[in-house]
C-alpha cells in the first residue's frame, strides 16, 4: 500500500506557483453568495425553466444581460437576467469576444 503522508503539504498555499496570497476574489464571493444563487433561480423561474434562444429544458444557467463587471448595481436584479442553456450561453459569450464586444 503507497502512502502519500509525506506530500501533505507538498503544494499548500505559498508552495503552489496558482497562490495568490489567500485571497478569494471579490467576484467569486459574490457569485457563490446567497444573494446570487437566490436571483439565479428567480431567473430561471421567470423564464419557465427554458432557454431563452432555443428553449432546452437542460443545463440551464442564469445570464446577467448586463455585464455583470461594469453594472455591480444590477447585479441582482432578475430583470436583468436570462435564462439559457449552456451551449447558447457559450455560443453568446463566443459571438461577443469574436465581435470584441464583452
Amino acid at each position: 500500500m503507497l502512502f502519500r503522508s509525506g506530500l501533505k503539504g507538498f503544494l499548500a498555499m505559498e508552495k503552489n506557483p496558482n497562490w495568490k496570497g489567500g485571497i478569494t476574489l471579490i467576484q467569486q464571493k459574490i457569485r457563490n453568495s446567497p444573494e446570487h444563487l437566490n436571483w439565479s433561480k428567480k431567473v430561471l423561474r421567470n423564464y419557465h425553466w427554458a432557454c431563452y434562444s432555443c428553449e432546452s429544458k437542460k443545463n440551464l444557467i442564469a445570464h446577467h444581460i448586463l455585464s455583470f463587471s461594469e453594472f455591480p448595481e444590477y447585479r441582482f436584479n432578475e430583470d436583468i437576467g436570462q435564462c439559457l442553456c449552456r451551449g447558447c450561453h457559450a455560443h453568446l459569450h463566443a459571438k461577443s469576444t469574436y465581435l470584441g464586444v464583452d
